[in-house]
Formats: structure tokens, C-alpha cells, sequence
């Protein structure tokens, strides 16, 4: 019963990316109208990974045999921890559908918008129920494909069109070594199943797991290939920013861990050297981030540092074999995706009211326009690790765990973690006093507070979004400290992360 789900899943957003498309074309419907429409396939996209969540007894419902079926379970197969982070995917992607129906209202071509995010987002569930290396390269790709476009979404702007293209170049060199990982595997195998277990003396395969860690590196944006982050955030929606740094970098990381994982590839020295990246990622994403003086290259930098993190605590999972840790990062996905996108797109609003691109610019504006401002001073702050928020709690589990461990390694690459989430204030915090703060000497505010508020009639739509994720945020953080009253936490401890 699991596999019709998934798969009613993912053919509800190609379907809905697909009947927008036509919906404009025929009907030329406005850009509200064709963002609501969008969002019934979303929904139901949504209740049906949901389902399998909050009801797991229907995992064990056994449909009658069929080559469609037998086809589907050796497909896809579902796990917790996985449905987690498509559920955080797909909240993501309808908020950011959402926002957009006001957002991008005077954009050209932004009915192209809609059905690309859908059929990326579909590519993200693909990937992450896949049970076959092969289905895992075609759902990378059919994610990215749709992503390098709407990155290169202002087809009129120069840098726009760069900053997609340079995106296209290094994802698909990515995707290229990830293919090529997995070749080397079945070229020794013989298989391309997940649930094989290749000989990890022979040269192939070790040439193989070099591969696939290089191809889903670079894609996540880690240290040395890190540089594309930043001008493809600068140039694309910002509501794509949201999914693109909130959840779809992180996802392929963790797919392509569980799959070396699963498959035993794994060993101490290549955990050892996922920690000395991350400390690289961490201190080349903080300098990035500090010269950025616009909000939105200031957040990507820092998607640069927190994607550090995820790689520390994978790679000191690999290094001590703590389950802790693999908890600890999956719920580090799911809380940075929520306070990522929540940045982003407090972000957008206070762009489409006041044109403000820039942190100086934020001179006040909390002032007249409260509620998208403590949107982003929340998100920030959710971001900058302050207690009690989710990210905090990550990192305040970890102490104890990396301390109870011993190694070396790992203790000192925590103190570097500890030092970056402290070098970060220094870009988090001053835009959270700059919101509520008026400063009349700040020459660089290009607008007095008397503006008034670029308002539509659809402004709720941005608005809404915002507040879906930051209950979403809340929620987390509570079931942090009551696991035990959430079904779906139990299905984690009983059958691990991956």
C-alpha cells in the first residue's frame, strides 16, 4: 500500500505542473489564480505521505499481486525518516507556491514557474523513496533539471542567466560522478539494488564511493565547490531560494549518504575526512557570508556554513557509529529547511513592499511593518542557534554526544562548529536590531519610514506562507520535548534512520 501512495504522490505534482502549464496557455488565468490552482495537487501530494505517517498501520495492508505493483515495491520503499523530510519538502514547495502568486505577479513567463517547482519537488520525493541506483539518478536529475531553469528564471537579466548556467555546469558534473559511482558498481555487482552489499576491498568500489561522495558534495554546495551557491540564490525567486537552500541541497546530501550507508561503503577515514570538510565549509561559508551586504547573499553564505554542519554530524556518525548523530542531523534538515525558507520569504515580502534588497536597508521597517519583519528576526534567530529554538536544541543534543564519544577528531571539529555559530552573530544579529531600530544618520536606507506599504489585494497569500512555516517551526521544537506523544517518532527509533 506504501508504493501506490508514494507514487500517487509524486503523479500529483506532475499532474498539477502539468495542468497549470495548460491552465494559462488555454485561459490565461492571472498569477493568483493560477498559484491557487496549483495548490489542490499539492495537497494532495502532501496527505498522502502524510497518511502513511500518522497511520503506519497501513503498511502492512497487502494489495493483490500485480506486474504494475511487483514493478512499484521494488521501486520505492518507505521509511519515517524519509517521509519526513518530503513532508518538510512538500510544505516548502506550498508555501513557496503560495507566496508566489503575489510575488512574482509582475515577472514574465512566471507561469513556467508552477509546473517547475512541482516536477523538481517530485524529482525530490522520487530520489528519496528509491530503492535502485539507476531510479536515484533519474529523479537527481529530473530535480535539477526544472532547478538549473528557474534559477536562470529572469531570462532578461544578464547575471540571471550566468549564475543558471554556471548552476547547470557544476550540478551536472555532480550528477555525472554520481553515475559514474554507481556504474563502478554494478560493473563489480553486477546489481544496481540498494540492498547489496559490494565487496568494499576492491579498487572499483572504493574508486566508486570517491565518486558518489564528490558528485553529492558538490551538489550540496560543500567546501571546495561551494562558489555556485551564492550568485544562484542572488538571481533566482526568492521563493525558489527557499526551496533550493531550505531543502533540496540537504535531501541529496542525505540520499547519497544513506545509499553508501546501506551499502556498507562507508569507513572510519571517510568519516575523518567528511569532518575536515566541514570545518572548511564552516570557515569558507562564514567569510562569505560576513562580505555579503545583501539579505539574500547573506543567507545563501550561511546555507554554506549549515550545510558544514550537516556534514560534521554525518561525518561523525561515520566516524564513532553513534545513532545519535543521525538523529541529530535529520532533525537539523527538517529545522533548517523551516527557518531557511521562513528567511527567504520574510525576506521577499518586505521586497515587494518596500524594494528593501540590502541589510541596511532594514533600517526600522519592523516599525510600519511588523509582521514580515519579526517573520525574518525569528528565522534569523532560529538560524543563529538561540535557545529554545530547533536549531539550538541540535546543537545542545550534540555536546554531550560528540564529549561522550572521545574522538579527537570530532572534538575538534565541534569546537571549530562552536567558533563559526559564534563568528555567525556577527551577520544574524545585526539585522535583527536593524528591524526594530531606527538609525536617522543611515545614509544607506533608500527609503524614509513615512513610505507607505506596497499592499495588494492578494498580500495575504505571502503572508499565510509565512505563517505555515513558522508553525511548523514551533511544532518541531515541541516534539523535541515530547517525542513520545508523535507516532512518527517511534517508527524512527524502531527502524532507524536508514
Amino acid at each position: 500500500m506504501s508504493v501506490l501512495l508514494i507514487s500517487f504522490s509524486i503523479l500529483s505534482l506532475l499532474l498539477g505542473g502539468i495542468i497549470s502549464f495548460f491552465h494559462h496557455r488555454f485561459n490565461h488565468f492571472k498569477n493568483e489564480l493560477l498559484s491557487l490552482n496549483t495548490l489542490p495537487y499539492i495537497l494532495l501530494s502532501l496527505i498522502s505521505i502524510l497518511i502513511l505517517v500518522l497511520f503506519p498501520t497501513i503498511l502492512n495492508y497487502d494489495l493483490p499481486d500485480s506486474p504494475l505493483l511487483l514493478m512499484l515495491k521494488e521501486a520505492f520503499e518507505f521509511t519515517a525518516a524519509r517521509s519526513l523530510i518530503a513532508i518538510t519538502a512538500l510544505v516548502l514547495l506550498l508555501c513557496n507556491i503560495l507566496f508566489s502568486g503575489e510575488h512574482l505577479k509582475t515577472q514574465n513567463k512566471r507561469y513556467l514557474f508552477y509546473p517547475l517547482s512541482m516536477f523538481s519537488c517530485a524529482g525530490l520525493i522520487g530520489m528519496l523513496f528509491a530503492e535502485d541506483l539507476f531510479d536515484i539518478y533519474l529523479f537527481i536529475e529530473f530535480m535539477s533539471l526544472p532547478m538549473y531553469v528557474l534559477v536562470a528564471f529572469r531570462l532578461q537579466e544578464a547575471k540571471s542567466t550566468a549564475a543558471g548556467y554556471n548552476y547547470m555546469i557544476i550540478g551536472s558534473i555532480a550528477t555525472l560522478l554520481i553515475l559514474a559511482g554507481f556504474s563502478c558498481i554494478y560493473f563489480v555487482t553486477g546489481s544496481m539494488s540498494l540492498n547489496q552489499l559490494p565487496p568494499i576491498d576492491n579498487f572499483y568500489i572504493k574508486f566508486a564511493t570517491g565518486l558518489i561522495l564528490s558528485g553529492i558534495l558538490i551538489k550540496g554546495a560543500s567546501f571546495p565547490a561551494h562558489s555556485w551557491l551564492i550568485p544562484a540564490h542572488a538571481n533566482t525567486p526568492t521563493g525558489n531560494s527557499a526551496m533550493l537552500s531550505g531543502i533540496v541541497i540537504q535531501t541529496t546530501f542525505f540520499v547519497g549518504v544513506e545509499t553508501l550507508f546501506r551499502m556498507r561503503m562507508v569507513t572510519p577515514e571517510i568519516g575523518s575526512l567528511l569532518i575536515i570538510l566541514s570545518i572548511l565549509s564552516m570557515v569558507a561559508g562564514n567569510l562569505l557570508a560576513l562580505r555579503q551586504n545583501r539579505t539574500k547573499g547573506m543567507l545563501a553564505g550561511s546555507s554554506i556554513v549549515q550545510m558544514g554542519y550537516l556534514v560534521f554530524f554525518y561525518g561523525c556518525f561515520i566516524l564513532t557509529g553513534s545513532a545519535a548523530n543521525k538523529t541529530i542531523a535529520l532533525y537539523f534538515i527538517i529545522a533548517h529547511g523551516l527557518s531557511k525558507a521562513l528567511a527567504f520569504l520574510s525576506t521577499g515580502v518586505l521586497y515587494r513592499h518596500f524594494g528593501i534588497t540590502k541589510n541596511k536597508q532594514l533600517n526600522g521597517i519592523g516599525r510600519i511593518d511588523p509582521y514580515p519583519a519579526f517573520m525574518l528576526a525569528f528565522a534569523l534567530a532560529s538560524l543563529a542557534a538561540i535557545s529554545p529554538l530547533p536549531i539550538f536544541l541540535v546543537k545542545w543534543s550534540l555536546i554531550s554526544d560528540i564529549f561522550l564519544q572521545g574522538n579527537k577528531l570530532a572534538v575538534i571539529g565541534f569546537i571549530f562548529l562552536e567558533v563559526n555559530s559564534l563568528v555567525s552573530l556577527k551577520y544574524y544579529l545585526p539585522p535583527i536590531f536593524n528591524l526594530f531600530r531606527f538609525d536617522p544618520e543611515n545614509l544607506k536606507a533608500k527609503h524614509p519610514l513615512a513610505e507607505s506599504l506596497n499592499f495588494s489585494s492578494h498580500n495575504w497569500m505571502m503572508l499565510t506562507s509565512l505563517t505555515i512555516i513558522f508553525i511548523g517551526i514551533i511544532f518541531i521544537s515541541i516534539v523535541w520535548f515530547i517525542p513520545e506523544q508523535f507516532p512518527f517518532t517511534q517508527q524512527i527509533l524502531m527502524e532507524g534512520i536508514f
